[in-house]
């Protein structure tokens, strides 16, 4: 498990954003498995104790990039103006899948088999952002009677979810070669008009 870092300085961002992006351009030309930490270390021209002094290893770096992803969606969800909780989703789903393709599929998919091998001990999928902004909405359209009450606000969320994981799940098995934001969008609104009032 991770510990908790103390607060980072511009310096020490600015440092980890060089270590990230190095890493994410490595990962999608060589793939996970082929970049080591002296090829992420040389591409951000850091040495190897920089390297640790901000992570304790490349699996760390992809928690702690995901850790920041979730952060940044929860904030986008809470600046959204939301009148209809069904378009909200929309807008959260795109801005979700636009973290796949700065990524990568091979990113994503790796992340994938270090939560799904770890059984959840090194990162547990009930700490998705998006998991909470599903249920969130889905709570929250039932009350504005957008979406029916027939089904329980955590059972969609749980059925939405599992739309967005196999359907991104499946995209990285495919390498990244159909148009997954089109696929997501379309689903997404077959999936509010399964629900509606």
């Amino acid at each position: 498990m991770l510990t908790k870092r103390a607060p980072k300085t511009k310096k020490g961002q600015l440092t980890e954003k060089k270590i990230f992006d190095a890493a994410l351009s490595l990962i999608k030309l060589k793939g996970y498995q082929h970049t080591t930490l002296v090829d992420i270390c040389e591409a951000a021209e850091v040495s190897n104790g920089t390297f640790y002094h901000h992570f304790k290893s490349k699996e760390d770096l992809l928690i702690s990039y995901i850790n920041q992803e979730e952060a940044d969606i929860m904030n986008y969800y809470q600046s959204l103006k939301k009148d209809s909780y069904a378009e909200t989703l929309q807008k959260v789903i795109k801005y979700q899948i636009s973290y796949f393709f700065i990524k990568g599929y091979e990113f994503v998919s790796n992340f994938y088999s270090i939560m799904l091998l770890s059984k959840n001990n090194y990162y547990d999928y009930n700490n998705f952002a998006i998991k909470k902004i599903l249920l969130n909405c889905f709570e929250n359209g039932q009350q504005t009677g957008e979406f029916t009450q027939n089904f329980s606000a955590k059972y969609i969320s749980e059925v939405a979810f599992s739309l967005l994981y196999t359907t991104t799940t499946e995209w990285c098995t495919n390498e990244g070669n159909f148009d997954l934001h089109e696929d997501i969008r379309k689903k997404f609104l077959s999936l509010a008009e399964v629900f509606k009032a």
